[in-house]
């Protein structure tokens, strides 16, 4: 998918004074999957209530709808973000599969809980019952084609609001290129602005580049031997191929210390988990993956699996006789 961040401020067209026209599951606002990241700032205020559900959470409030459509062969995982500053009310969000009769519920939010907001990353003066928990995230939800998906932004309950919503392919390994002696490996991230660490002291109302010497606060290394000869990896040394703007880390390269493969075993790569509170008031611990991107998403619950070179030194049959 492409990685062009693109922004919407979308005009609103009024057919009478004080009244906003809303949408419905037949004229849903597209959203193409090759343009994510995208962001949305926009308004629930007036819009109408179109879309309700009798379980689970029920979308009764004003609403408005997007819609993504995937062809068959494409999947994508994406997450969506609402903990914005634009975001000033007491949000619902809803990932559906279809949209009106066999709709399937995909992932619904009337708050993440999840310890990924902060106060001061939203509407200073919005209304979150004293509590940013309350602001729903979807760190991971995968679509996949072919079929028509569904974004729904409502409320709890009546409220209604403002809001800035960015939606995104969720932050995972792209690509990697092993060296013939198995002494790095470069890595590449699926985020034009890359990944970002992680600084509780330092929160808002965006993450801090990763220094690169803490890198294995973020990542992990172990060999999967398959009965091959290599058992350990040391990280030796990381450096920084491609940087994003703001400064994440695009494509890394991981200096590796492994005794000499035989060729079936498997480097594996992963993102550390970790806990902690980001200090907002009332805010639940967060608990996953250390690596975040821009928007404090987290990184995908994921392992990139590399096959080791072998570099075994070739063997010789003293016992062979051409003659």
């Amino acid at each position: 998918m492409s990685r062009t961040h693109k922004i919407i401020i979308p005009i609103i067209i009024c057919f009478y004074p004080g009244y906003i026209v809303g949408n419905n599951c037949y004229d849903a606002e597209s959203i193409d999957p090759y343009d994510l990241p995208i962001t949305f700032i926009d308004s629930t205020i007036g819009t109408g209530n179109d879309f309700e559900k009798q379980d689970g959470i029920q979308f009764s409030s004003e609403d408005w709808i997007y819609e993504i459509v995937l062809d068959t062969g494409e999947t994508i995982t994406i997450y969506i973000d609402l903990c914005n500053l634009q975001t000033d009310y007491d949000a619902d969000i809803g990932v559906f599969r279809g949209c009106s009769g066999d709709t399937i519920v995909l992932e619904e939010q009337d708050g993440c809980l999840c310890g990924l907001c902060h106060d001061l990353m939203v509407d200073s003066v919005g209304e979150f019952s004293g509590n940013v928990d309350y602001i729903p995230i979807v760190r991971s939800v995968t679509l996949e084609g072919p079929d028509e998906f569904y974004i729904v932004v409502d409320g709890f309950g009546d409220a209604t609001g403002n809001y800035e919503m960015v939606i995104g392919e969720v932050l995972s390994f792209e690509e990697e290129s092993l060296a013939g002696n198995n002494s790095y490996v470069d890595v590449t991230f699926n985020d034009a602005i890359g990944v970002f660490g992680v600084d509780p002291d330092s929160w808002p109302p965006h993450p801090p580049p990763i220094n690169v010497a803490e890198i294995q606060n973020y990542f992990e290394f172990d060999i999967e031997s398959n009965g091959g000869d290599a058992e350990s990896v040391t990280l030796t040394n990381a450096s920084i191929l491609e940087q994003g703007e703001p400064p994440g880390i695009v494509q890394i390269r991981f200096d590796l210390n492994i005794p000499p493969a035989s060729g079936d075993e498997e480097l594996k790569i992963f993102p550390v988990f970790d806990t902690w509170n980001n200090g907002s008031p009332l805010v639940s611990d967060y608990y996953g993956p250390r690596p975040m991107n821009y928007h404090f998403v987290p990184f995908a619950e994921e392992t990139l699996s590399v096959n080791l070179n072998p570099m075994m030194p070739p063997t010789i049959d003293v016992n062979y006789d051409s003659l």
